[in-house]
């Protein structure tokens, strides 16, 4: 109970992490090979059992850059002959070999005494930061128990080295909340052990130079007073570090980046909502949710400029967005919404979905090869720097999931390159508030081209959540559940009747009717009448 808190505390301050990649073999390391290597192309099981069934119970995953090797947390005894401990560990998927290996092993090689999880790896596989509550993960093994210590993998040893730990000693509270830069040079994470560096104050963020070798404290500063920084990303050349900052008297958290070398600290003016963003490894852009002003309808997924401050609007929903990934080039992203963002988005769960800047495109990756839902839900994406690759975790919820596990959940991968069952885009809503610095351009004809509003109702669901479209509005409203819906146009949520004609008629299941009605330029919302807090949209008019 006490871990779980732990992890809890420090995630809700902004320092979630995902898991492991590791690339070849080390020292010590089981490695066990699958009766049935997938070679066809479309969604792959990562989380396996040598017999190739799945593991019910994996989670946490992280794919490397060429996408060969997936990692991924598991509880799961049996996926390497010596793992039988009963706890949480990391392991490595070679999907080119097919087999398996236990990375968070003890120092001399066997299974270690207690749970890792919340790991991240460099782009080339080398080294691999990871979380563990284990005594014997280095030698001489920590003292006592029941203390997280974050450590630094290294493929060419086979070794770890616990980097959370004072000049002498042990820490005297736990470390959380990895990340790592793509070349492996510096990890940063949170802690609450107040004896890492001389002079702690306290519960903090922390850097570590894998060049030196040396722990350093990050100390942002807002509204002129140093702060504690829940770390969130970290470029290559450790010179820039995003820092999830609060803002004094309640106001909020916001991005504050830190250059350790110079000890500055950097306000950009973005607000940070209570997910954690991501940057690329050049420091240059940055993915967040957006934060919505009071009042506002939906928010927005938004990828910022940080050289230039400018920002661009990916996608907009009533639900929101988290566990966002992103490529070395920020191009590409992964992220999970329950929001529905594709046609067949229908599951009211929240799902993996994927989007390339370049060419518009997204796709929901969370779907069997044959289009089924995942079957409870998705989470947990993450994406090779090349922006090709998505792994992902799939949770199913009653009997065998249409994507191989059955009641736990199992990790999968996709090449986001190839064509998915689902995959025409609908547009989201223009950001309904955004930072003053960063204006987000008006959406034009080529980014978001105007779709005919064509709204799906299942029980207490709309889909889409958002509609872009010109006037003279015409929607056709179809009911595909079994209770009775509405759908009506409003000036604002809470508000009146947009237009004559925008309230549209009670329909019954299998029923369908056509709503029209001219309104000016602007931002508009949706509802049905019958389930008003469940079913929920925005309306943009051009």
């Amino acid at each position: 109970m006490e871990r779980v808190g732990l992890r809890l505390a420090i995630a809700a301050a902004g320092t979630f992490a995902v898991a492991v990649v590791a690339c070849g073999g080390g020292a010590g390391q089981a490695v066990t090979t699958a009766t049935d290597i997938p070679q066809s192309v479309g969604l792959e099981l990562v989380s396996r059992l040598p017999d190739g069934t799945p593991s019910k119970g994996s989670s946490f995953a992280s794919v490397s850059g060429d996408g060969r090797f997936v990692a991924f947390a598991s509880g799961t005894d049996g996926l390497v002959s010596e793992d039988a401990n009963g706890q949480m560990d990391i392991f490595l998927r070679d999907r080119q070999k097919g087999t398996t290996a236990l990375v968070s092993h003890a120092a001399d090689g066997k299974s270690a005494d207690d749970s890792a999880q919340e790991t991240a790896i460099s782009a080339d596989g080398r080294f691999i930061a990871y979380v563990s509550w284990a005594r014997n993960a280095v030698y001489p093994p920590r003292a006592d128990r029941g203390t997280a210590d974050v450590y630094l993998w290294d493929r060419e040893s086979g070794r770890s080295k616990r980097i959370s730990a004072p000049p002498a000693g042990d820490s005297n509270g736990s470390s959380m909340g990895l990340r790592m830069s793509t070349n492996g040079r510096y990890v940063v994470f949170a802690s609450l052990a107040t004896n890492l560096t001389p002079g702690d104050p306290g519960a903090g963020g922390f850097i570590y130079s894998a060049d030196t070798g040396k722990l350093q404290r990050l100390s942002p500063q807002l509204a002129g007073a140093v702060r504690t920084c829940s770390p969130v990303a970290v470029s290559d050349d450790g010179r820039r570090v995003a820092c999830r900052v609060y803002a004094p008297n309640g106001s909020g958290s916001r991005l504050i980046l830190v250059d350790p070398a110079k000890g500055t600290s950097a306000d950009p003016d973005i607000c940070l909502s209570i997910h954690a963003g991501v940057m690329t490894s050049d420091g240059r852009f940055f993915a967040a949710e957006s934060c919505s002003a009071v009042g506002a309808v939906g928010v927005s997924l938004m990828v910022y400029d940080l050289n230039s401050a400018t920002s661009k609007q990916i996608a907009a929903t009533l639900e929101g967005f988290d566990e966002i990934a992103i490529s070395a080039d920020g191009m590409r992203l992964a992220f999970k919404t329950s929001g529905p963002l594709v046609d067949g988005d229908l599951n009211g769960r929240a799902d993996v979905y994927f989007t390339d800047r370049s060419s518009g495109f997204t796709s929901r990756v969370s779907v069997a090869n044959d289009g089924t839902d995942c079957g409870r839900e998705a989470t947990a994406p993450s994406l090779s720097v090349s922006g090709h690759f998505v792994a992902f975790t799939c949770e199913a919820s009653e009997g065998k999931s249409p994507l191989g596990g059955d009641f736990e959940p199992d990790v999968y991968v996709r090449d986001a390159r190839e064509k998915v069952p689902v995959g025409r885009v609908i547009p989201g809503a223009t950001p309904v508030h955004g930072p003053a610095r960063y204006p987000t351009p008006a959406p034009t004809p080529t980014d978001q081209p105007a779709q005919p509003g064509v709204v799906t109702a299942t029980d207490n669901r709309f889909s889409p959540s958002a509609i872009v479209t010109t006037s003279p509005v015409e929607v056709r409203f179809e009911n595909h559940g079994q209770a009775r819906h509405t759908i009506h146009f409003l000036d604002r949520q809470g508000g009146t009747t947009l237009a004559k004609g925008a309230d549209g008629p009670i329909t019954n299941a299998g029923e369908f009717a056509i709503i029209r009605f001219e309104v000016t330029a602007g931002t508009y919302y949706y509802q049905c009448d019958i389930h008003p807090d469940q079913m929920r949209g925005v309306l943009t008019v051009r």
